[in-house]
């Protein structure tokens, strides 16, 4: 479909998105507020914090799976020159495997569900969307588009700050001392570690917004629904403490992969200086019995001393950092007594 219309071809599931979300918000909810006169996102904008989190859920997973395809080769995953073990090649093959992703999906439907009939109750929600909105969105709109993607970009953000450092540290990889940036070769790593975490705060931020906007701003906004229950700000809290472990894990588990080669080079380089010279413990020039070899050990060290043992730079770390703090700050804000 997406082939056929006119222009440069759409990505598909954009286009998915698009249509879908249209039909949800621009024909249901449109017509339960000017037919039926029932809640919509015109008095309740709120409520589009959720296409809000599926476009940005779209788009970030497109960007994590692509940035995750530019970033292999940059390792020299597939490069035939560098001895890695060819079973570790095809384990870099994709983030996570299909049947994964499939039984995932299915629990997250279940507890979707379960949601909606034990918490928000089925009743409830009939009464404020109406039957045609109610039906369409339970069966179309959230089972195939909303949660299929806030799930696939839930576990890919897993898959990107567990898997991919434990996969780099099992294929021992080696650094790119000539890295221009001093990042042993590891800034695509670093970037998508980031910019990865970054959409999963956006998506927090956002839910946290679509939850709490009718509280902060009550006197603007009516919702049709009851204020969040503490239970809401201990799921907040709980996917935040999520993201915070899992960005310090693979922050951890690169850096001590990272520190661990730079060391056994320097080793390595020791060692070879310790054959350039006569008696390593004479600092004298004349004592060099090898130059070329002394030299050459001695240009590849400047290189390799340089060289960083994080993927990230000190912006970076900075941005991360606020990043890390935003969300629950905001969320013990709004417990705080008015």
């Amino acid at each position: 479909m997406s082939k056929a219309l006119p222009g440069p071809s759409v990505y598909p599931p954009y286009l998915l998105v698009v249509v879908g979300l249209f039909i949800e918000y621009g024909l249901f909810d449109l017509y339960n507020y000017f037919v039926l006169g029932k809640s919509s996102f015109i008095t309740q904008p709120n409520s589009l914090a959720i296409p809000a989190m599926t476009i940005l859920g779209v788009v970030g997973l497109r960007y994590i799976h692509n940035s995750y395809d530019d970033a292999v080769p940059q390792l020299g995953i597939e490069d035939n020159t560098v001895d890695i073990d060819p079973s570790m090649r095809s384990q870099f093959e994709g983030l996570v495997p299909l049947r994964v992703r499939v039984l995932g999906y299915l629990a997250t439907l279940v507890i979707y569900y379960s949601f909606l009939v034990f918490v928000l109750g089925i009743p409830q929600v009939l009464d404020i969307s109406g039957l045609g909105l109610f039906l369409y969105a339970q069966t179309v709109s959230f089972p195939l588009i909303i949660v299929p993607i806030l799930f696939e970009l839930g576990i890919s953000y897993v898959a990107v700050h567990v898997i991919i450092p434990r996969r780099i540290a099992k294929a021992d990889l080696g650094l790119f001392y000539y890295d221009p940036r001093n990042l042993g070769g590891f800034e695509p790593v670093g970037e998508l570690l980031k910019r990865s975490y970054y959409i999963y705060t956006a998506i927090l931020l956002i839910w946290f917004i679509q939850g709490h906007a009718p509280v902060i701003l009550s006197e603007v906004l009516m919702s049709p629904y009851p204020p969040p229950a503490p239970i809401y700000q201990v799921a907040l809290s709980a996917v935040w403490i999520v993201g915070v472990v899992t960005i310090g894990y693979s922050m951890y588990r690169t850096h001590s992969f990272m520190r661990m080669k730079k060391r056994e080079k320097i080793r390595s380089l020791e060692q070879e200086l310790k054959q350039a010279v006569k008696d390593p413990h004479d600092a004298t020039l004349s004592n060099i019995k090898d130059r070329e070899q002394y030299e050459g050990a001695q240009e590849t060290l400047s290189h390799v001393k340089t060289t960083k043992t994080y993927p990230t730079t000190f912006a970076m770390w900075t941005q991360i950092f606020i990043s890390v703090l935003l969300p629950q700050a905001l969320n013990m804000a709004v417990q705080l007594p008015g």
